[in-house]
């Protein structure tokens, strides 16, 4: 396995998640020297459970009950 491809895609992925987090938390009223600290909180949150959903969705240890979607072009009305 290559680990550079998956050690870039997580830096990536991580920088890009702090981004989106940071123009969603700049519509809210915080001081400037939380935003950095808040978005990183939140992304490394949301990414460690993007990654674990996404292993256990790989081993096959989800219940069946959970409905996990594998196809990128597709995306559920939230």
């Amino acid at each position: 396995m290559n680990k550079n491809t998956v050690k870039n895609f997580t830096v990536k992925t991580r920088t890009e998640l702090i981004n989106a987090v940071q123009q969603k938390i700049s519509s809210y009223e915080f001081n400037s020297e939380n935003i950095e600290s808040i978005a990183e909180n939140i992304a490394y949150t949301w990414f460690i459970r993007i990654a674990s959903i996404r292993f256990l969705q790989v081993n096959e240890l989800l219940p069946n009950e959970i409905k996990t979607y594998t196809n990128l072009l597709f995306a559920p009305a939230l």
